[in-house]
């Protein structure tokens, strides 16, 4: 039996969760215990780096392949989805698992707006990094973390036109109606739509530290050496932390030559993207 995966290769923040939550919502696709298994993510330089606890990025290839395909407890006839928003982070291509067949997703956001919002995802979180008026005025090793995510044309490179969807933020955001119909015929489904996004439960600010004390040099070694029947249950126990405690307290803060050195990354990353024609438009 040839089994199909739709694998994201989006960066974080661009509405993988939400977009993951209406596939979902379908019951037409084979849902994983993990929305970022982390399986097929390479050895990045992020692992071991000089990062604050949260951004260090580990692999979960050495947990092997049963662990991996025990995830998906479907329909095996239905799409599996591995939506890990690092693997935009890999240097070559995710090749086929055996007897498998995969389609990528990669949606494109404004750089400017995803790279603040990136920030502020981490800074929700607890996990402690310089002020955003601060943090990327000079080459560091979480500037140089943050400015990874501007990759578009280089991942894409790596795919071929006919395996790969390319979706706009701001389509799933709007709930474009051509997009719904384009993922409906792409995917073989009858019952994809936009969900309400006051579905979502959003937390308390003042009980950030709660996820602060999940992000320290102890959990964090902890985490790599769960034994693989309790890292599933102990991730999933921390992001249900994580959104309950947390909530958004930003700033508001434009990004610009005299705030962030590799400002002329984004501008190339923004026209790389503004040329870009969608198929379903």
């Amino acid at each position: 039996m040839m089994h199909r995966y739709l694998i994201n290769i989006s960066p974080p923040k661009t509405g993988t969760t939400y977009l993951f939550n209406c596939f979902a919502e379908t019951k037409e696709f084979n849902i994983p215990k993990l929305k970022e298994p982390k399986f097929l993510l390479e050895k990045v330089i992020y692992e071991t780096n000089n990062l604050p606890e949260g951004l260090r990025i580990k692999s979960n290839y050495n947990r092997g392949i049963n662990w991996y395909l025990s995830l998906f407890q479907g329909d095996v006839t239905s799409i599996k989805l591995d939506f890990t928003t690092l693997y935009n982070l890999n240097s070559k291509k995710i090749k086929n698992l055996p007897n498998s067949e995969n389609l990528y997703l990669f949606i494109l956001r404004d750089p400017f707006e995803r790279l603040i919002s990136h920030y502020y995802q981490y800074d929700k979180m607890g996990i402690s990094q310089p002020r955003i008026e601060d943090i990327f005025k000079q080459k560091s090793s979480i500037s140089e973390f943050y400015r990874s995510f501007i990759n578009s044309e280089r991942v894409l490179d790596l795919y071929k036109e006919d395996e790969i969807l390319i979706l706009n933020f701001d389509d799933i955001k709007n709930k474009n109606t051509k997009l719904v119909k384009y993922l409906n015929e792409k995917l073989r489904s009858k019952n994809f739509s936009f969900f309400d996004t006051n579905k979502y439960e959003r937390g308390s600010a003042k009980y950030k530290f709660i996820s602060k004390l999940i992000f320290n040099k102890w959990t964090s070694k902890m985490a790599k050496v769960l034994p693989n029947f309790l890292y599933v249950t102990a991730i999933k126990t921390r992001k249900f932390i994580i959104k309950k405690n947390t909530t958004h307290n930003k700033k508001i803060f434009k990004l610009s030559e005299d705030n962030c050195y590799f400002y002329n990354d984004l501008v190339r990353e923004k026209i790389f993207q503004e040329k870009f024609i969608y198929r379903y438009k």
